[in-house]
């Protein structure tokens, strides 16, 4: 939902169907994710 193009996700939040307030929360959490380093 962060690249791929004609996404339903990022036209749910265009058309109001979801918040971008929800959509932002969303994107933070796999950012954050993507950047942890593993802990062993």
């Amino acid at each position: 939902h962060l690249k791929e193009p004609k996404c339903a996700v990022k036209e749910a939040v265009e058309n109001g169907e979801i918040t971008t307030e929800r959509y932002n929360h969303y994107v933070s959490f796999i950012e954050e994710i993507r950047d942890r380093k593993p802990r062993y």
